[in-house]
């Protein structure tokens, strides 16, 4: 019984924890396209560069 709810817990943190870094590179993501956007480049040269 505690066994499972200590599972169930640590599943809990694990899918938060993958939430917030999905969230956290997305905003990256974003922030590198509007970089590379704002010098007129394609992702790819601007990641490149």
């Amino acid at each position: 019984m505690v066994n499972d709810e200590v599972n169930n817990k640590a599943i809990n943190i694990e899918i938060k924890v993958a939430q917030y870094s999905a969230k956290a590179i997305l905003k990256a993501m974003k922030k590198i396209i509007e970089y590379a956007y704002e010098k007129s480049q394609q992702l790819a040269d601007y990641i490149i560069e």
